[in-house]
Order: C-alpha cells, then sequence, then structure tokens
C-alpha cells in the first residue's frame, strides 16, 4: 500500500512539476504574440474622410535615428493628399494618383520616395445583375468579358500601402486604411 501512495504522490508531482512548465510556456508565446501583434497594428491607419491622419515613428537616416511621420487627409470624393515629415520638417507631399506612381522628395540633400500601391476588396464572384448591365451596355461582349466587367464595378479601394524608401532601403511602412 505503502509503494502506491508514493508511485501516487511521485505522479501527482510530476503532474503538477509539468502543469507549471506549461503555463510558464505558455505564458512566454502569449506574451510573445502581444509583442508581434501590437508591432503589426502599429503599422496601421485609419483614414477617415475630411480629417488629418498620421501615423509617427522613429526612422533611420544617414545612420542617425529621426521621427518619421506620415499623414493622409482623405478626401470627400476628392484626390487624398499624402504628407511625409521627418523630423517636423515637410518633406513629400502629394496626391493619391501621384503615390500610386512615386514622389520624390529630400531631405538633408537626400532623396526620398514614398509610393502607395492600392488594396482593393475584390468580389469573389460576379453580381449577375452587374453582368446582365453590361451586356446592355454593349451587346456585343462575350460571357466573360460581361463577367470582367461586372466584378470590376464591384471593385473598391479599401486602403493604401505606403513605403518611403532612402537608396535602396524602406525606412517606414504603413498600411492605410480608409474608413
Amino acid at each position: 500500500m505503502n509503494k502506491k501512495l508514493a508511485f501516487g504522490n511521485y505522479l501527482m508531482e510530476e503532474l503538477v512539476n509539468r502543469i507549471i512548465v506549461l503555463t510558464i510556456v505558455v505564458l512566454f508565446c502569449f506574451t510573445a504574440c502581444i509583442t508581434v501583434c501590437s508591432a503589426e497594428t502599429d503599422l496601421k491607419l485609419i483614414a477617415e474622410p475630411g480629417k488629418f491622419a498620421c501615423r509617427k515613428q522613429q526612422i533611420q537616416f544617414s545612420s542617425k535615428s529621426y521621427q518619421g511621420e506620415l499623414c493622409v487627409l482623405q478626401g470627400r470624393f476628392a484626390h487624398d493628399i499624402y504628407l511625409f515629415r521627418v523630423a517636423g520638417i515637410n518633406t513629400i507631399k502629394g496626391i493619391d494618383d501621384e503615390t500610386t506612381k512615386g514622389i520624390v522628395g529630400n531631405f538633408m540633400n537626400e532623396p526620398l520616395l514614398l509610393k502607395c500601391v492600392p488594396q482593393h476588396e475584390v468580389p469573389d464572384i460576379a453580381d449577375p445583375d452587374m453582368v446582365q448591365f453590361a451586356k446592355k451596355m454593349k451587346p456585343d461582349i462575350s460571357d466573360e468579358d460581361a463577367k470582367k466587367i461586372a466584378i470590376n464595378m464591384k471593385t473598391v479601394e479599401i486602403g493604401r500601402h505606403c513605403t518611403i524608401r532612402h537608396k535602396e532601403a524602406d525606412i517606414m511602412s504603413v498600411m492605410i486604411e480608409f474608413k
């Protein structure tokens, strides 16, 4: 009986030790996830129509650290305006169409490039009503082309992914989401 009790105590002690180790591992992973997740959310910027929204981040520029700030003023049925500042100095300014190709500016006589790639929400399937509408507008169109037009008509720009480059390196990257 004593052997069974001793063995039972041993199993209980092993179980408690494993639970403690597992708890420590889970807490470590959870803490790491929080760090990674908060770093990812730091790169987001929510743009609202008619309001300036900005995102600041420390950037490395010519082996020094500066405060970089990307701002966007989302237009109300007009162009969005983008502004990039380094250490409070306006370095690049332009509209959304210009940022798609890339806008060049400079800081301390060094070139910077702001490029914002549009992000789209594309429907999975073509809306049958839109397909019919496309066919009415252009009766000689093929079914496949009518579906493509219908999908394009329902495709919406939901944001832009902006990067700021100095020489060959990205010094700041922001995902802008339109509200």
